[in-house]
């Protein structure tokens, strides 16, 4: 990857209002994997109308259980993969206290931290580009690229967080985060 296309791992890609009517509509893209060979990310504001002990048969603590399911994209949807903080960098983490999963066993065992600050997000499915693809739609002007926060992934509620993270950027998104989704209700 040259200067030129510069590894995006850690930021959000945000629909810019482009979107409609496909799957990434107001979608907000944490990238976690992003190289000359392609890239991967999850969707953190969209979840499904289930929870993670109905989704997933495995041995977790009632609040994970309790917790939403994301869904993290349309690619290899009975996947699992999952968010959590962390205190320490390592290969796993993608931005700074926050690290990415995908085994189950990891699940179960960091799940049972008693730590009252451990949050956890898990998503079935992911979202990738192949080799150049992400970088064509982004010359396309398909996204808008913001840094990203764990306290967005975790903290705010994610039903309305690409609105707040348009209007955010100023008059011009604001009319774009305000446009109803039906625009047959407009």
């Amino acid at each position: 990857m040259d200067q030129k296309n510069k590894s995006l791992k850690g930021a959000f890609l945000l629909d810019n209002g482009s979107l409609a009517g496909t799957f990434f509509a107001r979608s907000v893209i944490l990238i976690c994997e992003h190289n000359e060979k392609g890239a991967y990310g999850l969707i953190v504001n969209k979840s499904v109308s289930t929870t993670i002990g109905s989704a997933l048969a495995a041995d977790l603590p009632q609040k994970t259980k309790n917790s939403p399911l994301f869904i993290g994209g349309p690619v290899q949807t009975k996947s699992l993969s999952f968010l959590y903080t962390s205190s320490e960098d390592s290969f796993h983490s993608v931005i700074k206290g926050v690290d990415l999963g995908h085994d189950l066993d990891d699940l179960q065992e960091i799940s049972r931290q008693d730590d009252p600050l451990f949050k956890v997000k898990i998503f079935a499915g992911y979202s990738g580009w192949t080799s150049g693809q992400l970088e064509n739609e982004i010359e396309r002007d398909s996204w808008l690229i913001l840094p990203s926060d764990s306290n967005q992934i975790y903290e705010e509620p994610h039903d309305t967080l690409w609105q707040g993270m348009l209007q955010a950027l100023g008059w011009k998104y604001k009319l774009i985060a305000d446009f109803p989704e039906d625009t047959s209700l407009n």
